[in-house]
């Protein structure tokens, strides 16, 4: 009877584990997904403003060069949601892994 309980319990204590091993590996490709999906999202946006300032200095047209800040202001506020969003994810993934770490054992493994 102990030793089933005690298997039981290693069984969970391992099962565990993994779930946590596997959290945190997803949460670290997360991240670097993330990093990399930011570096690249923001050299386009760099490439793209600078473009767009060299247009500007060559617009004579007041509305032209407005309609190019536009442009830029609305590209680097989809970069900032885009941010906003992995960030979010990222700490979902944390609070998963938090929770899965603190989870008080099974009503059955206290008997």
């Amino acid at each position: 009877m102990r030793e089933e309980r005690k298997k039981k319990e290693e069984t969970k204590k391992t099962e565990r584990e993994r779930d946590v091993k596997t959290l945190c590996a997803a949460a670290t490709a997360a991240a670097a997904t993330a990093a990399a999906t930011a570096a690249a999202a923001a050299a386009a946006t760099a490439a793209a403003a600078e473009h767009q300032g060299e247009k500007l200095r060559s617009f004579t047209d007041t509305e032209a060069a407005a309609a190019a800040i536009d442009t830029c202001t609305r590209r680097l506020n989809l970069l900032l949601l885009l941010l906003q969003q992995q960030q979010q994810q990222q700490q979902r993934h944390l609070l998963l892994l938090q929770s899965l770490e603190t989870k008080p054992p099974d009503t059955e493994e206290r008997r």
